[in-house]
């Protein structure tokens, strides 16, 4: 019983997992689905999502690239993510107005509300983060305007700040550790 206790305990100081870093959609299989999960990450889509050399959505005009009011959704699961950025590899203009890849992204903060829409276009490192005040994010979304962008990456940091729950959780497992150390028989003590 003591040594379950005592495992229990030390389980409570272990933190929440976390992954930080570049989703490279160019390095991945090709395939079509109607959701992709990758670590910390679910991406959905206004249709089947296609990936090959990026990550864009069947149909529209062009069936790889994200167009024609389409839309891509990143959902940051087990935590908000922070740092948010991606890649457009290529983008193209549709409409035949002066923008190329015109875009808007919504981004949702930790608890889903909405922090507005901003619009960016062309090809190259785009920040998500930063247009909303680096507010950690569940989600955002990316919808086409009717030209295309193509995503070749994603970069995002998932937060491992303890939520108040956690941190009761590492305060019973502290009170845990010192009951142990306490009760042991006096033959064991040293």
């Amino acid at each position: 019983m003591r040594l379950s206790a005592l495992i229990l305990s030390l389980l409570a100081f272990v933190p929440a997992s976390a992954w930080c870093g570049t989703v490279d959609f160019t390095t991945l299989p090709v395939q079509t689905t109607s959701q992709l999960i990758l670590p910390g990450l679910t991406i959905t889509g206004s249709g089947t999502i296609w990936v090959g050399s990026g990550l864009g959505v069947v149909g529209g005009d062009e069936d790889y690239l994200v167009d024609g009011a389409e839309w891509i959704e990143f959902t940051f699961t087990g935590a908000p993510a922070t740092g948010v950025s991606y890649w457009v590899g290529q983008a193209r203009n549709l409409d035949g107005d002066i923008q190329v890849g015109e875009r808007f992204i919504e981004a949702f903060d930790a608890v889903a509300n909405s922090l507005g829409t901003a619009v960016q276009f062309g090809a190259g490192s785009y920040p998500v983060s930063s247009l909303f005040n680096n507010v950690p994010l569940s989600r955002f979304r990316l919808t086409a305007d009717v030209d295309g962008a193509l995503i070749s990456s994603l970069t995002y940091d998932m937060s491992t700040v303890p939520e108040p729950s956690s941190l009761g959780f590492a305060a019973l497992g502290g009170l845990g550790l010192a009951l142990f150390r306490r009760r042991r028989p006096a033959g064991l003590r040293r």
